[in-house]
């Protein structure tokens, strides 16, 4: 395996125009990402209506620090660093900090979605028999933060353009994997319930079925697409960086700030695929004194203890 050269353009400027729009939607994304997730963990946290302490919440809520991080942390340090590359100050003596906030936030979130995904896998493949202890996904999502901390410190042997490689085929390869295999097999699941409903001679429910059948397909799909929008051009580019040996350190710069948007982005738009999707989250926001009025009470039924019944739609 060749790595190219592109290490050798670290001393070499991004354009002026690239750090400002880098800088500017980095700023956008951090306006986005910290108030939606802050008030997932309040509502987690303070849980009104006592019914959200459940195994799935918990993993929700680790994907809700995680990404409260990668908002409050990592963007704007971003948002500060392309500024002052495009102002021509010297920053490349703390990028690091700016780098390791990066990678640890977002494994933990790329981790997070797996775990959330597993979780559900177990119980629908069981038709609900199986339940995830909180305890344990308490244990998990310990486990997760731990390995998101120690996984990046190779950063600090390799470098940057090595360990995004490195990042892309190991957090970003393993979450796609487990995401498209366990929504998958979920699907394949509820398929199965559907037509022993049909088998049983109960047409109201067989109804009932293929209706939520339906929209819980749209729902996994619209995850799927989005996360595969984000991550696989974020692969793409990270390769370009290491292999091409002839690409110009202009186009380094794009392809790393790309990669770096690219990832965020997806850590932004959880909170929207996840947790406000699901009408216990928002019912108990409506609980918080802040919150209180501005949020319209929801019209959908579903349960937000699973996947299947917490209206991703």
């Amino acid at each position: 395996m060749s790595f190219s050269n592109s290490d050798n353009c670290i001393g070499i400027r991004a354009p002026y125009y690239l750090s400002i729009t880098t800088a500017v939607l980095s700023a956008a994304l951090s306006a986005i990402t910290v108030p939606g997730n802050l008030l997932i963990c309040i509502a987690i946290l303070k849980d009104p209506h006592k019914d959200l302490r459940t195994s799935f919440n918990y993993f929700v809520l680790n994907l809700a620090i995680a990404d409260l991080i990668v908002g409050a942390i990592t963007d704007p340090m971003s948002a500060v660093f392309h500024v002052r590359e495009s102002l021509g100050y010297p920053v490349e003596s703390w990028i690091w900090l700016l780098h390791l906030s990066y990678f640890i936030s977002c494994t933990a979130s790329l981790l997070s979605m797996g775990a959330l995904a597993i979780e559900r896998y177990v119980i629908v493949s069981s038709n609900y028999r199986r339940r995830f202890q909180p305890s344990r996904a308490i244990l998990a999502s310990v486990g997760i933060l731990i390995i998101s901390c120690i996984l990046p410190t190779a950063y600090f042997i390799v470098g940057f353009n090595k360990f995004a490689f490195i990042f892309a085929n190991t957090a970003i390869i393993f979450t796609v994997a487990i995401i498209c295999f366990t929504f998958t097999r979920i699907y394949h699941s509820l398929r199965a319930n559907v037509l022993r409903l049909q088998t049983s001679h109960s047409e109201r429910m067989a109804t009932a079925a293929i209706l939520l059948e339906k929209r819980i397909s749209r729902g996994f799909i619209f995850i799927i697409v989005f996360f595969l929008c984000c991550t696989i051009p974020a692969c793409i580019v990270i390769y370009l960086i290491n292999f091409c040996t002839t690409c110009s350190c202009i186009l380094i710069h794009w392809s790393r700030d790309l990669f770096f948007l690219l990832v965020v982005i997806n850590c932004s738009a959880n909170q929207f695929l996840y947790a406000w999707r699901m009408p216990n989250f928002t019912k108990a926001l409506r609980k918080l004194p802040v919150i209180c009025g501005l949020i319209k009470p929801s019209t959908n039924n579903f349960n937000s203890r699973s996947f299947t019944d917490s209206q991703i739609n």
